[in-house]
């Protein structure tokens, strides 16, 4: 059985989870390709040319989905597709987002309140979206009280795909999204 979710199940009994990371580029326009398959037009396509559709869903295999599924049932070209899909549809993804944003750093702030939650996701305006900190960086920049505070708030982040992990845990960043809603 295989579930996919955005909260960590490493806590569970019998469970093993996979982390699946984004698709890099080649991997992603193999992907649109065989998603397109008897379309010789996108079966040619160059990886530049696929490049619109790698901007909008960042290498993420269900947002690649979506996009090409909705490119093959509207008969649309790509271009109004994805201009449809950010800009006619901003306003519904800017509030989608800002819900699950605020619902998942809600749970932070009930568990260890508002300012740890702040101090937190604030640490990570010090640097441009997609940067990483490695740990002893991140706990520095968030100037928690206490190293464990700051291993507790981090765990639950993590556990709730608020905060990325790279290189065995060493290293730590946020969705360029979540970055754009608590920096920008």
């Amino acid at each position: 059985v295989i579930i996919t979710t955005r909260r960590s199940v490493q806590d569970l009994k019998n469970v093993v989870e996979k982390q699946i990371p984004l698709l890099r580029i080649q991997a992603a326009c193999d992907f649109i390709r065989y998603l397109a398959t008897g379309r010789p037009d996108m079966a040619q396509a160059t990886n530049n040319e696929l490049e619109p559709i790698l901007k909008i869903t960042e290498g993420n295999p269900f947002l690649i989905r979506l996009v090409i599924k909705s490119f093959l049932s509207r008969s649309q070209p790509l271009y109004i597709i994805l201009e449809d899909l950010t800009k006619k549809r901003a306003e519904l993804g800017k509030q989608v987002r800002a819900y699950l944003f605020k619902r998942s750093l809600g749970e932070i702030e009930s568990k260890f309140g508002v300012d740890t939650s702040k101090k937190l996701m604030s640490a990570f305006c010090a640097r441009p979206s997609g940067d990483s900190f490695t740990y002893d960086e991140l706990f520095k920049r968030s100037r928690l009280e206490s190293e464990i505070l700051f291993r507790d708030v981090l765990k639950l982040a993590c556990n709730l795909a608020i905060i990325r992990t790279y290189k065995r845990n060493t290293e730590y960043s946020i969705h360029s999204l979540l970055w754009e809603f608590t920096c920008g």
